[in-house]
């Protein structure tokens, strides 16, 4: 069996990060049912895995030139066993979150939306390809990984909060990088919002979402939801994503992007501190 190369087609570390995101949603909720919480990671992981697995199936002949190392053009995988592997997946992920969602409906609210905006994304509307609404999708199921563990153990503002925060930041992030890529998505044939609008319409539409999650960042402990060391490492995030915006406007966008990550890694920190504490 080709272990290693389905593997590398599910991409663990995005995998794993899905479910970090299920487990810190249900977390922010107090008390947790770890088998309720086990299905959503289940379930939250293979629809992960099946959606990169499906994503290397489409992009197989533009990873030919891209990512020539990727197991489908390295010819370790065929496309037909890409295809099967991402199809299997997203079966039994959908067996898992059927599970779920008869102890938990209200997961249903987030798992169905997110498969058919991946559908969206990777085969009907080919939203990919349209920069703008495929930035939009790919934030909204980054962040719908805290709602879905909320709603599988305790609906909480915490999760919800964090899903907008994610949200916002992980939207600028894909705009920025739109704006750094824009001489390979031209060679793709994508229509990203810095080719449509121009760099500098792009830069300034880039840093409002970011902006709009630094300036609400604090609700939760303004209502008395957070505690003060979580907050003061939100503080110290929203102070990085500042940084990385004055990157931004710098045009030093390679840079302002990797910052925004270490920016959204320090807000994960002040909410896994806050499941703790």
């Amino acid at each position: 069996m080709k272990v290693r190369e389905y593997v590398e087609l599910s991409r663990p570390i995005n995998v794993v990060m899905s479910i970090i995101g299920v487990v810190i949603g249900a977390g922010l909720g107090g008390s947790i049912n770890w088998y309720l919480v086990f299905l959503a990671i289940m379930a939250a992981g293979l629809f992960t895995a099946a959606g990169n697995a499906l994503n290397d199936y489409i992009d197989r002949d533009l990873d030919k030139i891209a990512h020539p190392e990727r197991p489908i053009p390295s010819g370790r995988l065929s496309p037909k066993e890409a295809l099967k592997f991402s199809v299997t997946l997203f079966i039994i992920s959908a067996v898992f979150a059927s599970v779920l969602a008869f102890y938990k409906p209200l997961t249903l609210l987030i798992y169905v939306p997110a498969l058919l905006l991946m559908i969206l994304y990777e085969v009907k509307a080919q939203l990919k390809n349209f920069g703008p609404l495929g930035n939009v999708v790919i934030a909204l199921l980054v962040g719908m990984t805290f709602s879905y563990g909320a709603l599988a153990s305790n609906p909480n503002i915490l999760a919800f909060m964090l899903t907008l925060y994610a949200f916002l930041s992980n939207w600028s992030r894909e705009i920025i990088k739109d704006i750094e890529d824009m001489k390979g998505d031209k060679f793709a044939g994508r229509k990203t919002l810095p080719m449509i609008l121009g760099e500098d319409a792009a830069k300034k539409i880039g840093v409002v979402p970011i902006l709009l999650a630094v300036l609400t960042s604090p609700l939760p402990f303004i209502w008395r939801e957070m505690g003060l060391l979580p907050f003061l490492f939100i503080v110290f995030g929203d102070m990085v994503f500042a940084y990385s915006i004055y990157l931004a406007i710098r045009a030093e966008y390679g840079k302002s992007q990797r910052i925004m990550k270490w920016g959204m890694i320090i807000i994960l920190l002040a909410y896994i501190l806050e499941c703790i504490f």
